[in-house]
């Protein structure tokens, strides 16, 4: 299953990329969903090309899962793309390519594309957690952008779109 999320961002390119590129977002971005602990050295402050990283998975913070491993296959810094390729005991294949284009002086727009197989349970990876407060889902570029405080422009502005293989 493909899933391809679009979301327009009230902050520039330069300072979307300059986030997404950090672990500590995909932390914080990821939770409550799913916890990632490193195994051996702790998770570097920014992405790196080439670099892959084994991490204890969690879903929703206490049921293990076991290792999942996350290469960076390619960080394009011109062209604002991360390439990961990425599996776990779950998901066998988890190809995820991030990128930023820029809009205008002040928006960007975030996409991510996601290529998943996780046989029987490949849905259940592409869904996103519930607001609390109106029980509506996000993108992952709202998710991600909440966590720094750069909001999406608008609900409306964004689309999700999952294309079964």
């Amino acid at each position: 299953m493909i899933v391809d999320v679009s979301t327009v961002l009230n902050c520039s390119a330069a300072k979307a990329w300059n986030e997404v590129q950090k672990s500590s977002l995909h932390r914080h971005v990821i939770r409550p969903l799913a916890r990632l602990v490193p195994v051996g050295a702790p998770l570097p402050e920014r992405w790196s090309e080439g670099h892959t990283i084994q991490c204890k998975l969690f879903v929703f913070g206490v049921i293990p899962i076991g290792v999942r491993t996350l290469h960076f296959e390619k960080i394009d810094q011109k062209n604002y793309e991360i390439q990961s390729r990425e599996h776990d005991p779950l998901i066998a294949r988890w190809d995820h390519l991030v990128s930023i284009e820029p809009l205008a002086d002040a928006q960007s727009i975030y996409r991510d594309t996601i290529d998943i197989d996780a046989g029987s349970l490949t849905y259940f990876p592409t869904l996103s957690p519930p607001d609390e407060k109106t029980n509506s889902r996000h993108s992952m570029g709202e998710l991600l952008y909440a966590a720094v405080a750069v909001a999406p422009a608008e609900p409306a502005l964004h689309s999700i779109r999952r294309c079964a293989r």
